[in-house]
């Protein structure tokens, strides 16, 4: 009993801010690893998934930009473009020399 009586200052003063810190970073701890950790982990994920959906929308929109240019260099590669050099316009095709610029 001399112990109990020689501890029982220590855990009225002290002792109690220790314990009373222990529990509170305890409770700290579980808040963080059960409420945030799986917040932070669903925000993360989620934003992923945006990131992954915006890259599918650049890519069909890159494809079809590609197959717009490609039509297009096939088009002026087979003449079937309207401008051809020598076109009796009234331009004499030098953009330096043409009186109306």
């Amino acid at each position: 009993m001399e112990s109990l009586e020689h501890l029982a200052p220590y855990l009225a003063g002290p002792g109690a801010a220790v314990i009373i810190c222990v529990l509170v970073g305890y409770v700290a701890y579980h808040i963080l690893m059960k409420v945030f950790l799986p917040l932070f982990k669903a925000s993360i994920e989620r934003h992923f998934n945006q990131i992954d959906a915006m890259m599918s929308r650049h890519d069909e929109a890159h494809a079809k930009i590609m197959d717009g240019l490609t039509a297009l260099g096939e088009k002026v590669g087979s003449s079937q473009c309207k401008y051809v050099n020598g076109a009796s316009d009234g331009w004499d095709h030098a953009p330096n020399t043409h009186p109306g610029v």
